[in-house]
Formats: structure tokens, C-alpha cells, sequence
């Protein structure tokens, strides 16, 4: 399975998909968001996952500030 996110980025920030806890849950994708430049030039960005199953909270985590966030596609590995 995999999700593509909708993403801007100033600084080529790491995105880190955790389960049930922002901070310290597991790690279930993880990717680099490519500098935009631009908040309006969003791009699609997607992460593999791995070790998720059953109904969970799903946190999108960035490693920097200046990254935005607009959308969450759900299916499968291309």
C-alpha cells in the first residue's frame, strides 16, 4: 500500500508517516518532500508503506518548518 501526499517545501524536509503518536509512534513510510520554491507549487510525493494494519491514527510529520500539506491519496504500490 502506499499514499501520495500533496506537498510544498522550502527546505527539502523529511516526511515521516507514524502510527498513533506524533513523536514516538511507530514508523510505518518515510520520504523526502522536493523544494518547491513556491507554497503554491505543490507536488505529489509518494510514500510505500509498511507495518500498518487495522484501524489506527495515521500523523504526517515534517523535519522542518515552511512544508505544507493538501492532500492524502490512499492506494496501492505503483
Amino acid at each position: 500500500a502506499a499514499i501520495t501526499c500533496g506537498c510544498f517545501s522550502h527546505s527539502s524536509p523529511r516526511l515521516t508517516l507514524r502510527l498513533d503518536n506524533p513523536v514516538d509512534g511507530p514508523v510505518v513510510g518515510t520520504t523526502v518532500v522536493p523544494d518547491t520554491g513556491d507554497q503554491y507549487a505543490w507536488v505529489d510525493v509518494p510514500v510505500a508503506l509498511s507495518g500498518a494494519a487495522g484501524v489506527q491514527d495515521l500523523y504526517v510529520v515534517f523535519s522542518a518548518v515552511g512544508t505544507g500539506l493538501s492532500t492524502l491519496a490512499f492506494g496501492a504500490v505503483r
